[in-house]
């Protein structure tokens, strides 16, 4: 699923600042709109991609590196899902925020497509549940 989940964030983040470039939105308000996604897009490839980490214990015995990115992994899911969540609530009120005034309507785009992909995060962080 995290594969999956990189092929699919780095095009949304891509289309996600072109829309703003075209409509002349706010960059920086588009970036923290993204900011939980790439957090954790960029998190778990550092320790999936890179560092060839596991999720479950056992995988990395005997290896130090393999331990640290497990403990660093262990420390930064709940951490995860929580920022997720909690930004994909916030981009849900966002929306309906934006429905009801006129002059914001153009950035329910911005904020619908980020309440997904926080869905998208918090699943893909939940199913790589750190094991024992």
């Amino acid at each position: 699923m995290f594969l999956a989940y990189l092929v699919v964030w780095l095009p949304y983040l891509v289309g996600l600042h072109a829309y703003a470039w075209w409509r002349h939105l706010r960059q920086g308000v588009v970036a923290l709109s993204h900011a939980a996604p790439s957090v954790v897009a960029i998190l778990m490839t550092y320790i999936f991609l890179i560092g060839h980490g596991a999720t479950v214990r056992q995988f990395t015995a005997g290896s130090e590196r393999g331990m640290e990115l497990w403990s660093l992994w262990v420390g930064l899911w709940p951490l995860l899902l929580l920022a997720t969540f909690g930004a994909g609530v916030a981009q849900a009120i966002w929306i309906v925020v934006a429905s009801a005034k006129r002059e914001w309507r153009v950035w329910i785009p911005v904020a619908l497509l980020g309440t997904a992909m926080c869905v998208f995060s918090f699943l893909t962080v939940m199913s790589n549940f750190p094991d024992a």
